[in-house]
């Protein structure tokens, strides 16, 4: 019984890590989009650049969406 309990409390530790590890990681994500939203807005080569990049990604997902 008590082995059983051991193995319920750390599954419930990893769980909570792991919780933990992906709240991180969005929060990541959350300020890296907000950064480039900045750059965007304050550098307008930047803002040239990466609507090029988009353009770029469009021709290329088309392309390969017709082979």
């Amino acid at each position: 019984m008590e082995n059983w309990k051991l193995q319920m409390e750390e599954k419930l530790q990893k769980q909570e890590q792991e919780l933990y590890s992906l709240k991180r990681k969005l929060f990541k994500l959350d300020q890296k989009s907000k950064h480039e939203q900045y750059m965007r807005r304050r550098y307008p080569a930047v803002d040239e650049s990466y609507k090029q990049f988009q353009m770029m990604m469009k021709l290329v997902k088309s392309n390969k969406d017709n082979k």
